[in-house]
């Protein structure tokens, strides 16, 4: 799959999420960008697994139940899941869209090179990270997943 490319891309889900772009893609699965048509085309995420994921025994439940768990979870520094589907057998989640930039994309000075974050602003924000953690593993959940950015 090309950079922007996804076959979700141009399709509407649940008569309702108009997919607009892919926004990263990972060991998991894509996260793309959507427009929710009954909330004024406010911008959402879909959350989609990969292909052979969804083959693999009890998977697509996994998920399902994961979703559906996550959305009950309440926290000012974690995406709130505000909805789930299914489209063609394969399972999917809508989450908040948070415009902003990843970690990843701050360490790239305006010449292309990758710098270093400054320690005070590091110090500012990785506490907030730590909580966030520290609260969705109380929840009873491990996050599989962090990383500087969207791939």
């Amino acid at each position: 799959m090309a950079d922007g490319e996804h076959p979700l891309v141009g399709k509407v889900l649940k008569d309702r999420y108009h997919v607009e772009s892919l926004l990263g893609a990972g060991g998991m699965g894509s996260v793309l960008l959507a427009r929710d048509a009954e909330l004024n085309n406010r911008r959402v995420v879909v959350k989609i697994p990969r292909t052979e994921l969804l083959s693999q025994p009890g998977f697509p439940e996994r998920f399902r139940r994961e979703m559906g768990s996550l959305m009950d979870v309440e926290h000012p520094s974690i995406v709130s899941i505000l909805d789930r589907g299914e489209q063609h057998g394969m399972p999917y989640a809508v989450l908040q869209y948070l415009a902003g930039q990843t970690l990843e994309q701050k360490l790239i000075a305006s010449d292309g090179s990758r710098r270093r974050l400054d320690r005070h602003a590091v110090l500012q924000w990785l506490p907030t990270v730590a909580r966030a953690l520290d609260f969705i593993h109380d929840q009873g959940f491990v996050h599989r997943d962090i990383k500087p950015g969207s791939r």
